[in-house]
């Protein structure tokens, strides 16, 4: 198929090193999405590393007469290192924190403009010498909204993947520790993302600092159905529930921000590049929105590291 082109709308300077956005899938606020920083800072004299970060809260809005991109809200907090909107209570935000928390935020808007309200919080915990180190970095919501969980497995079963380069499966039913259902050695460095792929039955892909994006059937771990070298190290990886779930927008590391093309063969096919940033490419997103929202335009954010920039693109399929 053609290339995709991705042009970009407009950048903004997030001040703070950028690794996270997500667009806001709430019905009447689809021009809304959060974005994370991540600030690490040194005590000279205890040589402690203080993390500290931000949620931004911004609007993109085409129409507007002045700037398209407005900042509503900031949020002093712990760096962030990911955040997820729920998929049934649309408007409840979770952020995974550098201090090992996790914090769940409700966007409302009865006094006018929407702003990012907390409701509560809850921390990891570990050994009394780690608590310190503790990261909270990765997290996602259960189908039904009401679990912090991974993917779309039954409640019993969860996923996980680490720099250990292991893709494993456990089963949680065992009352002293979880059993491991299953295991992968095919990745040659850490898995950094999966993605539990809703619009096929037992699809889940995986990310790697191997720069490799892979594509597994959860009922069978021992090897992979596909895999597509990209560049980089593939830090994330997000479909477009709404159009074109099949297109996957991909944040590799060192390289850029590539989309690629799930095949019916279960194959993939590199459809797209953005080269906008010149620093570490960490978050990306699509705008939640179907194919009637504002003449089916497809609209996407970005962000990068050291060089702390945001970017709101479009992307279109050259005629």
């Amino acid at each position: 198929m053609n290339k995709l082109d991705i042009q970009t709308l407009v950048t903004y300077d997030t001040e703070q090193p950028a690794d996270s956005v997500e667009w806001c899938p709430q019905e009447g606020w689809e021009d809304i999405f959060v974005c994370g920083t991540y600030q690490l800072e040194r005590d000279q004299e205890s040589s402690l590393a203080n993390r500290k970060g931000r949620i931004l809260l911004q609007r993109y809005n085409e129409e507007a007469t002045n700037e398209p991109l407005t900042l509503l809200q900031t949020i002093e907090r712990s760096a962030v290192l990911d955040q997820k909107w729920n998929p049934t209570q649309r408007n409840q935000l979770a952020a995974a924190g550098a201090d090992g928390s996790l914090a769940i935020y409700a966007l409302t808007g009865t006094t006018g403009e929407p702003v990012l309200e907390h409701q509560t919080a809850a921390a990891l915990h570990g050994d009394e010498t780690n608590d310190q180190n503790l990261l909270a970095l990765a997290l996602d919501w259960s189908a039904d909204g009401k679990r912090i969980r991974f993917d779309h497995l039954p409640c019993a079963l969860y996923l996980a993947g680490g720099d250990d380069s292991l893709l494993c499966m456990h089963d949680i039913r065992c009352p002293d520790e979880p059993i491991m259902k299953g295991k992968n050695k095919t990745h040659a460095a850490g898995v950094t993302c999966m993605l539990s792929f809703a619009e096929r039955d037992h699809a889940l892909l995986t990310g790697s600092y191997d720069e490799n994006v892979r594509l597994f059937d959860e009922r069978q771990l021992k090897a992979s159905v596909s895999e597509l070298p990209l560049h980089g190290g593939v830090w994330r990886l997000r479909s477009n529930p709404h159009r074109n779930p099949d297109q996957i927008l991909c944040g590799c590391m060192y390289h850029n921000f590539s989309v690629v093309q799930l095949k019916a063969d279960d194959s993939f096919e590199l459809i797209g590049e953005y080269g906008e940033h010149a620093s570490i490419c960490y978050g990306c997103d699509w705008q939640q929105v179907g194919a009637n929202y504002r003449a089916g335009k497809r609209i996407i954010a970005t962000c990068s590291f050291y060089d702390h920039k945001l970017c709101v693109s479009e992307i279109s399929t050259p005629v």
